[in-house]
C-alpha cells in the first residue's frame, strides 16, 4: 500500500511568526492583566509596563510583517465547507484588525502624556501628540476591548483547530505545525 500524498503545509517562516506572535500576544495579555491589578504606587507598574508595551510594540511589527509576507504567498488548499471557509476567513481576518487596533491603541496610551514610547529601555518612539484625559480613559477603553475581544476570537480559533483535527480529520494543525 503506497503512503498517501504528504499535505501541504506552511512554511518555516510563516509558522515561525504564527507560534512566536501567538505566545508573545499571551505574554503581553498576562502582562497587562498584571499591570491594571497593580496599585498606582506600586514599585512594579514601571518595569511590568516597560514589558507590555515593549512585548505590544513588538507584535505589532511581527504582524506587519506577517501580513506582508502573507500577502506573498499563494493560499493552501482551503479545508471546511464554504461556511467553515467563510467563517476562518472572518475570525483570522478580525483578529488581524484588534491586534492592530491594540497596538495603535496601547502606542497612543503610551503616548498620549506626552512622553515617548520606551521599547525595551533601549528605544525612544516619539509621542506625536497629546491626548486629554477624557481621550485617553475613551483610547483605554478601545484598548481593553480590542484585546478581550482578541482573547474570545483566540478561543473560538483553537476550537476551530481542534474540531477540523479531531472531528473532521482535516490536518490543519499539522499544517501549522510542519508535519506532512
Amino acid at each position: 500500500m503506497q503512503n498517501p500524498a504528504p499535505q501541504p503545509r506552511h512554511d518555516f517562516f510563516t509558522r515561525l511568526l504564527h507560534w512566536l506572535i501567538a505566545l508573545l500576544l499571551g505574554v503581553t495579555f498576562g502582562l497587562g492583566l498584571w499591570l491594571a491589578s497593580l496599585g498606582l504606587f506600586d514599585s512594579r507598574q514601571a518595569g511590568v509596563g516597560l514589558w507590555h508595551k515593549s512585548l505590544g510594540a513588538l507584535v505589532a511589527v511581527l504582524m506587519l510583517l506577517r501580513l506582508l509576507w502573507r500577502w506573498r504567498l499563494s493560499a493552501l488548499p482551503a479545508i471546511g465547507s464554504r461556511l467553515e471557509q467563510r467563517l476562518a476567513q472572518l475570525v483570522q481576518g478580525l483578529m488581524y484588525v484588534l491586534v492592530f487596533v491594540a497596538g495603535v491603541s496601547g502606542y497612543l496610551l503610551a503616548t498620549g502624556s506626552g512622553r515617548a514610547l520606551e521599547w525595551f529601555g533601549v528605544l525612544h518612539v516619539p509621542s506625536l501628540f497629546a491626548l486629554g484625559s477624557g481621550m485617553l480613559d475613551q483610547v483605554k477603553q478601545v484598548h481593553e476591548a480590542a484585546a478581550w475581544l482578541l482573547v474570545a476570537l483566540t478561543v473560538l480559533h483553537v476550537l476551530a483547530v481542534f474540531k477540523h483535527q479531531l472531528l473532521d480529520g482535516d490536518p490543519v494543525l499539522r499544517r501549522m505545525l510542519g508535519k506532512k
